[in-house]
């Protein structure tokens, strides 16, 4: 059975009116946890959120010194939760952060879905604001900031499985990488818009653990330390500043701490543990006008004028609207339908079962 939904999707400016296609029934799917999909267990002994920490990115965050609006400093670019100021009201987080940046703590929201064969992994990152220095692409800042990783794990019995595919979301799309093992020639896309862009770096700390650079101020997230399109460049940098994000398998909620003064061109950098939260604490609050507009899904924010900190209304996306500009009718599928969501951008060897 298909279902079928028209929903908006606000960029900018431009509004766009898709279908989404919701497939029911077209694969066996072992639904874990309540609501949204996060924090059951495993049809064996290990639970999501084992499952969640073992492979746990490791996230790079380039941290820029100055936010040009309240002199915060590299607090902007702290990852935290959505509620990091203690209340559920998201037009509100963008000028908290002066007053609230001692409670940046660090947050990852993860879900869990998995088939008899696969396991489906995902993390979203939050941080209040993505903005540019002294407001020079006006367009492009909002309060409010999602971003994440989503991985395609194998099932192995008695095991954590094997890592096959990473892909991250950077400005309204995904970037696909291969595993540590296969190659990128290895894959076959099934879209000319789609690219294989690499493999997935080793952390240091165990291959369970891939590597993510995050780019400061717009947060864009990616498997490559640079990466080069039409539209933006991005290149991390270990001579500046950045914070170096890991899940300690204690779930500790870190804060990084600096001893130096902030400047763009230091090369200080910090090591901070960050906590896993089951994303259904966000998807239960789609009901809260605070958080969510009845409208798009999209997060809430502000729009208060030209000489605001924001031009833009409603344009990030929660994980449950994420797609890639390569399949814009196939919004709620990487949700819903993980398996199909796959299955749509990449022929995987004959090996790979994604419908048992």
């Amino acid at each position: 059975m298909i279902t079928k939904k028209t929903i908006s999707v606000v960029m900018g400016a431009i509004t766009l009116m898709v279908l989404v296609t919701m497939p029911v029934g077209a694969y066996t799917f072992i639904d874990i946890g309540t609501g949204g999909g996060g924090g059951g267990s495993t049809s064996g002994a290990i639970t999501s959120l084992q499952l969640a920490s073992y492979w746990s990115p490791i996230f790079y965050q380039q941290l820029n010194e100055d936010d040009d609006y309240d002199n915060i400093g590299w607090e902007a670019d702290y990852l935290t939760k959505v509620d990091y100021d203690g209340d559920w009201k998201t037009t509100n987080n963008w000028e908290n952060l002066a007053s609230k940046k001692d409670s940046l703590n660090a947050y990852v929201y993860y879900w869990h879905k998995q088939t008899v064969t696969h396991d489906f992994l995902g993390y979203a990152v939050y941080h209040p604001r993505d903005w540019e220095d002294a407001n020079v692409y006006f367009q492009n800042q909002h309060e409010n900031d999602m971003e994440g990783v989503f991985l395609v794990i194998e099932r192995i019995t008695n095991s954590y499985g094997k890592l096959i595919l990473m892909e991250t979301m950077a400005h309204l799309d995904m970037h696909l990488y291969t595993d540590y093992q296969n190659t990128a020639s290895s894959f076959w896309l099934k879209s000319s818009l789609d690219t294989i862009e690499g493999n997935v770096y080793d952390s240091g700390l165990g291959l369970h653990h891939p590597v993510v650079f995050i780019e400061a101020k717009n947060h864009g997230m990616f498997g490559v330390q640079s990466y080069e399109c039409n539209l933006f460049t991005f290149s991390f940098s270990y001579n500046r500043p950045y914070v170096r994000y890991y899940n300690d398998n204690l779930n500790v909620a870190d804060k990084p701490a600096f001893s130096v003064t902030p400047s763009d061109t230091v090369a200080a950098n910090d090591d901070c543990s960050y906590n896993l939260i089951d994303i259904n604490v966000l998807w239960n609050k789609r009901g809260d006008s605070n958080v969510f507009s009845s409208i798009t899904g999209m997060f809430v924010d502000d729009q208060i004028g030209m000489d605001s900190h924001v031009d833009n209304i409603m344009v990030v996306a929660p994980p449950w609207l994420w797609t890639t500009s390569a399949w814009w009718d196939s919004i709620g599928f990487l949700w819903n339908s993980p398996a199909k969501y796959v299955d749509l951008q990449v022929n995987f060897p004959d090996s790979y079962n994604f419908y048992k």
